[in-house]
């Protein structure tokens, strides 16, 4: 996780420009081009894919915080690390003061 969440928000990063790229390309109602679709997809899967991941992370940062043990700090950290990727760990922020 701590890999894959800088390298999909950047594959997400790059295929929100491609689309916004091919829309001004062939005009703002044209988006039945099969390009568009089919970037469009992979864009709405990418979210899909950082959204679920972010979750995950999320939930483990919580198991641990319940825990003591060294592990579990290791844990906090490497969840915050992979968190960074997404909104510079805000979201473990909230949740952590907000409990």
């Amino acid at each position: 996780a701590l890999e894959a969440a800088p390298r999909a928000q950047r594959v997400l990063q790059m295929s929100e420009e491609l689309l916004t790229h091919l829309r001004a390309v062939n005009g703002h109602t044209s988006s039945q081009s099969i390009g568009v679709s089919c970037v469009q997809a992979a864009v709405d899967n990418l979210q899909e894919y950082c959204n679920d991941l972010e979750v995950t992370q999320l939930a483990r940062f919580d198991r641990a915080a319940k825990e003591s043990s060294k592990s579990a700090r290791g844990t906090m950290r490497e969840c915050v690390r992979t968190l960074e990727a997404f909104n510079q760990a805000g979201s473990v922020v909230k949740r952590w003061l907000s409990s």
